[in-house]
């Protein structure tokens, strides 16, 4: 590689050139993203796909969804946790997929469980004033 600054030849893996002490990280095709563990180069390692982006895991709204309504809540916790460690296992579609279906149960927890809190006091007077005895 030719040091666009002070044109010396560099080494290709090299980050500055030698001579001048220009940056040449901009210059390569390939950055790399964090050292080998095992030589300490950090320029072992490079990019061959773009970083994905950052996955929610919706726990919060899982949460209160099984405060709301817990059948659907629970399915939306066991959800959201599987999030991180589907991360962490590289497994990032199958990540994203959980993410979304612990939106969908959280959803529908809060919804069921507003629906309960509003109807169930209705209905429950109707049925207390259509027994015999009052």
């Amino acid at each position: 590689m030719i040091c666009p600054n002070c044109k010396s030849s560099v080494p290709d893996n090299s980050p500055v050139c030698p001579e001048c002490g220009q940056n040449l990280r901009s210059f390569m095709k390939d950055v790399p993203i964090s050292a080998d563990i095992n030589t300490g180069n950090p320029w072992s390692q490079t990019i061959s796909q773009p970083l994905p982006r950052v996955i929610p895991t919706n726990m919060v709204f899982a949460i209160i969804g099984t405060l709301l309504f817990s059948p659907c809540g629970i399915v939306a916790v066991i959800n959201a946790a599987k999030v991180s460690l589907l991360i962490q296992a590289g497994h990032i579609e199958e990540a994203r997929k959980a993410s979304k279906n612990a939106v969908y149960w959280s959803l529908a927890a809060v919804l069921v469980g507003l629906a309960v809190m509003v109807f169930f006091p209705t209905a429950l007077k109707d049925m207390m004033a259509s027994m015999p005895g009052k």
